[in-house]
């Protein structure tokens, strides 16, 4: 039993590396030889696992093998236009000026249901107000409306926006994220004097706290409730 324990956990590290190396993609943005590559490397990884019989390196060698073999092609991909079209295909227009190519659904194997499904995702009701919609290589629909019935921009209706306050965590349940606050452009010093403005004597009494572009400190002491403030 401990023998299963540990070979699990040597595989669990090594596919966790092995997948960190190939790259970063959501489920759904993977493309058909990436989602091959995972649908082998789990089986690969399965087998050494449930039958101890089976030598630890001959389950290691071909999920290895499997990694480098798409990172190699994905590479050469970058260099050849033809081998990324036979891989991967092609990217295939389904509406135009409103109107949907049949033919192109039919050879994508694609239904109006999926279709118009795909279009509400895309917060568009009716296909007739889509510009252009194309299915890409790894399956997704990019959609772009008629401008006609684009919502106008800020600068369309000459109104000055401002910029995105993104919040930075600075601290995460009495934790300070000391590289997160470095970005901020704040010292420790700014933290501590923060810290005691709000009441606590440290960080291990704040459960949240978070500094956005506009300067604005939000900050949740431990059991009591939310509070705004700008950044002194």
């Amino acid at each position: 039993m401990g023998i299963v324990f540990i070979r699990t956990i040597i595989l669990y590290i090594m596919l966790m590396i092995m997948l960190r190396i190939a790259g970063k993609r959501q489920i759904g943005e993977l493309q058909s030889s990436e989602l091959v590559v995972t649908i082998l490397i789990s089986d690969l990884a399965a087998i050494p696992m449930q039958d101890t019989s089976i030598p630890l390196l001959h389950g290691i060698i071909p999920i290895v093998t499997v990694i480098c073999t798409e990172i190699i092609f994905s590479s050469l991909s970058l260099k050849s236009r033809f081998l990324r079209k036979a891989m991967y295909g092609t990217s295939c227009i389904v509406i135009k000026n409103g109107v949907i190519d049949q033919k192109m659904l039919k050879r994508l194997r694609m239904s109006l249901d999926d279709l118009l499904e795909e279009l509400r995702l895309k917060d568009t009701d009716d296909f007739t107000k889509v510009d252009i919609a194309i299915v890409e290589t790894n399956g997704t629909l990019s959609v772009f409306k008629n401008t006609q019935f684009t919502p106008p921009s800020a600068k369309d209706i000459a109104v000055t926006a401002s910029a995105n306050n993104i919040s930075h965590t600075i601290i995460s349940d009495g934790i300070t994220c000391r590289k997160t606050l470095a970005s901020t452009g704040h010292s420790l010093i700014w933290l501590k004097n923060m810290i005691k403005s709000h009441g606590a004597k440290n960080d291990k009494e704040i459960f949240y706290m978070a500094v956005n572009n506009a300067d604005e400190v939000t900050v949740v002491m431990k059991n009591t409730p939310l509070r705004k403030d700008k950044a002194i």
